[in-house]
């Protein structure tokens, strides 16, 4: 969360040409010239608009001319009339058709208008999504040690918000300012052939206004989105600090000091908020005040320096003109204002993209439904569970001293081995190197003679792991068993078999909802031995091949540890047991058990051989009356 608060109070004043060059770059480059594509379609309309008001000013003089018998029709226009005339209308016709062909326009860029930017939007939403899996999924595939390094709120808000944010805010509003600017363009081209003078005043009025706005509005809405993306990641935070210490909290009687705090952050949020939303109604307040004192100002010079219908004509083409253009303008500067608010927000998505720049891999697709009900049934006969471990050593990011420092193991096909040791030892981090989750930075791992990626790819449900704390989803316990699994392959024998196994089936029978009982977030509603029995069911649902326990048992009461402990002792010759341990009476049958100290292997072979090997271990075995 450091970085993304650092990035937050040093960036926001970055161009906003530099932020929609970061947005840009979030996007294949296929993607970026179909949007390119597309903004150049939207300012093409830019041409009806002129045509449009160029029409709107041939009625009002035409119009001017048929009530005034003595008015002479200027020039420029005499040759459309003589046109008309030679086709037999006269000048009151030929001024109902101009109206019709203006009206045409107008509504038709308005038609074209509202079409152009509803496709934009869904290609803006669809690329947001597109970004938002593309994120996730290679977030997912980096070693956990990148994750780890991130705060869990800072990911969320960066693959969802930030990058709607980045996307739909800050390129959709580069799409307004591009087709809004050449609209802009063309307008000002074609008045200033008309009339030099009054398009140079009222482009320098504009831009002075537009100036003054931006240089008062720019800085204080980026600070606004920088001020809305913090706080909403604190108080996320905050929020779920507050609900998961709940006990701690109360017992101490810190509940009010942490209500104070989620009070400030929403009072904050809220106060950002109500800015932003004011910010993005200047320019609308602004503007209206601008088109009455450029109205004045053009209606004084014109009839200072010009005849009468020559005034009139002019007049009514810059105030034409001008309805079109002021809405452009404050469009124009709206999304000014967006980009830099919405920069705040889009700051976690680019600190996240950087940290997976140059990141291909993807999480593959998932199986079909034949294929996971193939898998689920499948025996894993050609997979041999015999683990490898060949002179590995790892050193975690950031160097420091090296967690493991050359270890080598065999641990046999349907054998057990305990990982044991004091805290720090390196047992948990050679765990992860089995599974795959953390990569050696040294020698390797093999399981049944294969990468253990390859393995899990290649036998998926072989290998099952049980984590020191249990991740429970918020649902039924059939939810949690068959995790992420799709309703269709879930055999609800299956799991009662799994749950027996872990002996968490008698508690269920006595539920009356059954395997439909709903355990809360987080399992909330089930005690701490429940949590890791549920956590063990969830392993053994698709009878693996290698079970690795990560102290797994330490929330089981006594009893209960012994019935776990014989349903393991079960598993012997039919499945490999890996158990990362502290409790040395659960393993001390185990065909292996390996003492790790400061990442080194001290030994390994059956219990009594390490007692005599190891001089900690067998204080430690003492020490509990083995």
């Amino acid at each position: 969360m450091s970085k993304l608060i650092y990035w937050l109070k040093t960036k926001t004043h970055a161009g906003v040409a530099g932020e929609v060059h970061q947005a840009l770059q979030l996007l294949p480059r296929k993607v970026q010239r179909r949007f390119g594509l597309l903004v150049g379609v939207q300012m093409l309309t830019a041409f009806l608009d002129l045509a449009g008001v160029l029409l709107v000013t041939v009625v009002g003089v035409l119009a001017l001319s048929s009530v005034s018998p003595g008015t002479a029709v200027p020039a420029q226009l005499q040759s459309l009339v003589n046109l008309g005339t030679d086709h037999g209308l006269d000048i009151n016709q030929i001024t109902i058709i101009a109206a019709y062909l203006a009206a045409f326009f107008l509504i038709a860029k308005s038609v074209l208008g509202s079409l152009l930017t509803r496709r934009a939007l869904r290609f803006l939403a669809n690329q947001q999504a597109a970004l938002s899996v593309s994120l996730a999924s290679r977030l997912l595939c980096q070693p956990i040690t990148v994750i780890q390094e991130r705060h869990s709120m800072t990911t969320a808000y960066a693959v969802v918000q930030g990058a709607t944010s980045a996307i739909v805010g800050i390129l959709g509003s580069a799409a307004t300012i591009v087709t809004e600017s050449t609209l802009l363009i063309i307008f000002g081209i074609t008045l200033f052939v008309i009339n030099p003078i009054l398009t140079l005043i009222a482009m320098g009025f504009l831009a002075a206004v537009g100036l003054v706005l931006q240089l008062t509005l720019g800085g204080w809405s980026a600070r606004v989105g920088a001020i809305n993306a913090r706080t909403a990641i604190r108080g996320n935070t905050v929020i779920q600090e507050t609900l998961g210490s709940y006990r701690e909290i109360s017992v101490s009687n810190r509940m009010g000091l942490y209500a104070q705090r989620i009070r400030e952050l929403v009072i904050a949020g809220a106060h950002s908020q109500a800015d932003g939303a004011f910010i993005g109604q200047v320019p609308k307040f602004v503007f209206e005040s601008t088109l009455v004192v450029g109205a004045v100002i053009l209606a004084t010079v014109q009839v200072a320096i010009s005849d009468t219908v020559t005034a009139i004509g002019t007049m009514v083409l810059f105030l034409a003109s001008g309805s079109r253009v002021l809405p452009s303008i404050m469009r124009l500067q709206t999304s000014f204002i967006t980009i830099k608010s919405a920069s705040g927000g889009a700051g976690a998505t680019f600190e996240l993209a950087r940290t997976l720049q140059g990141s291909t891999a993807i999480v593959p697709d998932p199986s079909s439904i034949e294929e996971l009900c193939k898998e689920l049934n499948s025996d894993y006969d050609d997979f041999l569970p015999s683990i490898d471990i060949n002179r590995v050593e790892y050193v975690y990011p950031g160097g420091g001293a090296a967690a493991l420092k050359d270890i080598s193991l065999h641990v046999e096909a349907g054998s057990s081995l305990a990982l044991v040791g004091s805290t720090g030892a390196g047992k948990s981090t050679l765990a992860d190197i089995m599974l795959g989750i953390l990569a050696p930075s040294a020698g390797g791992v093999e399981l049944g003679g294969r990468h253990p990626h390859d393995a899990t790819r290649i036998w998926p449900g072989a290998v099952a792991y049980v984590p020191q704390q249990v991740m429970l989803v918020d649902g039924t316990v059939r939810d949690n068993v068959a995790l992420g699994l799709p309703a269709e392959v879930i055999e609800d024998d299956r799991i009662w078999q799994a749950l027996q196994d872990a002996h968490l089936a008698d508690f269920l029978r006595d539920s009356r909802e059954g395997l439909d009982t709903v355990i809360g977030e987080r399992g909330v509603r089930l005690s701490g031995g429940q949590r890791q029995r549920l956590g063990l069911d969830r392993a053994l649902f698709t009878r693996p091949k290698i079970l690795v326990l990560d102290e797994a048992t330490s929330a089981l009461d006594a009893q209960t540890e012994v019935s776990i402990s014989r349903v393991i002792n079960e598993l012997h010759g039919k499945v490999t047991v890996v158990v990362v341990a502290h409790r040395l009476a659960t393993v001390r049958e185990f065909d292996q058990i390996a003492y790790l100290e400061h990442g080194q292997l001290m030994w390994a072979g059956r219990f009594e051989e390490v007692r005599l090997r190891v001089p900690e271990f067998d204080a430690q075995a003492r020490i509990l009356g083995l």
